[in-house]
């Protein structure tokens, strides 16, 4: 039965020696990110609201959000040039 678990220390071992993240840096850059494509999709998602069509950019804004709390998760490798963190996880 203990070894069975084995895998699961291994694997918090791994975790332990990963890189330190300078945490602050990572959060600024990541709200900088947001807040530029939120600029960006404005008029978009002004459009979209006026029409009364919400679902229209609903994906793209889920999408911002996730790219905010799933980057570091390494979800996106490309991101904002590259794949989607719904492209990613699917």
């Amino acid at each position: 039965m203990g070894g069975m678990f084995r895998f699961l220390r291994r694997r918090a071992a791994e975790d332990a020696a990963a890189e330190p993240v300078d945490v602050p840096a990572e959060a600024a850059a990541r709200a900088e990110a947001f807040w530029q494509q939120w600029d960006d999709l404005l008029p978009e998602l002004a459009a979209a609201l006026g029409d009364s069509e919400p679902l229209r950019v609903e994906n793209l804004v889920a999408d911002m959000v996730a790219a905010v709390h799933l980057s570091r998760a390494g979800f996106m490798p490309g991101w904002p040039g590259g794949s989607t963190p719904t492209a990613a996880i699917a």
